[in-house]
């Protein structure tokens, strides 16, 4: 069940960024609980990491907003960072500093890679191709093809996107914007369940897991604010399809059918509503898709 519909389907770049994203995810959640789990095998926890780094870099290549994977690495380096400083810091901390780094590289590296490319077939120009002009966008400061289609052609930027024309676009978007924002809250606030029968590994998975919860629901966060911010708002529908917090938060939502919100005269189930709206919606979104109209 997603709102991105067609695109999944189609051979367009959404299905391939949420594979590679969610097992990038996974292996980064298995490193996390072998970090936290006393005796684990330190060269496994390694291996989670690096082979973590390597499936988000390669989902950043597909599509730019993977960067946002990035903070999962970035927040566990900087925790570990201070250790350093103070030279308290164990072999095995050591070992996951260094893995945490190249991860967070190769995420970058999955962002700066198609940039590179670009530069090489637009800005450097042979010595026989005198006459002809560079791209515009090649002396800029950072020469970034991305940024530069974006704001010359899609006329991406902060609230540029805020017209009154564009109202019923943001309108469009809202329900999958109050849905990310609310999942995201959600994970945030998220803490681990357990039973008084539960053993200590239950109990540490659970923690681990309500960890993880929280890390993946910043990326999807930031996400949604730059999307309402910056971005043509209506592509959230698509984006959101590479973004797991949601997908979790909605199967609860959906499976608490016994829940009602009351609106005068009118009882609603949160669940039946949402998965309704995304079926609805990915039906209409097929056919404004053909006709070659937002949100394609």
């Amino acid at each position: 069940m997603s709102p991105a519909g067609l695109f999944l389907s189609a051979p367009y770049s959404e299905a391939l960024f949420s594979l590679l994203t969610f097992a990038g995810l996974a292996y980064y959640r298995n490193g996390l609980f072998l970090a936290h789990v006393e005796g684990a095998s330190q060269s496994a926890r390694d291996y989670s990491i690096l082979l973590s780094g390597i499936f988000l870099g390669l989902a950043t290549t597909v599509r730019s907003n993977g960067l946002l994977n990035g903070f999962l690495f970035a927040y566990d380096f900087l925790k570990i960072v201070p250790s350093l400083w103070t030279l308290k810091i164990s072999v095995s901390q050591f070992r996951r500093l260094a893995m945490l780094g190249i991860g967070g590289v190769l995420v970058a590296v999955g962002g700066l890679l198609p940039q590179w490319v670009a530069y090489q077939e637009y800005c450097q120009l042979p010595p026989t191709s005198s006459g002809v002009e560079r791209r515009l966008w090649c002396t800029n400061t950072f020469p970034s093809i991305y940024a530069w289609v974006q704001s010359s052609y899609w006329n991406v930027g902060f609230l540029r996107y805020w017209t009154i024309s564009n109202l019923p676009l943001f309108l469009l978007a809202a329900p999958m914007l109050l849905v990310m924002v609310r999942s995201s809250v959600w994970a945030f606030s998220s803490k681990a369940v357990t039973s008084p029968s539960s053993t200590l590994s239950e109990q540490s998975r659970a923690s681990i897991s309500a960890m993880c919860l929280r890390r993946f629901a910043l990326p999807q966060l930031l996400l949604s604010i730059l999307a309402f911010t910056n971005y043509h708002v209506q592509i959230i529908t698509r984006l959101s399809s590479g973004y797991v917090v949601w997908y979790w938060w909605a199967a609860l939502v959906v499976g608490a059918d016994d829940k009602q919100i009351k609106m005068g005269k009118w009882r609603l189930q949160p669940g039946k509503l949402m998965s309704r709206w995304m079926v609805m919606y990915a039906i209409i979104q097929a056919g404004l898709f053909a006709s070659f109209l937002p949100p394609a």
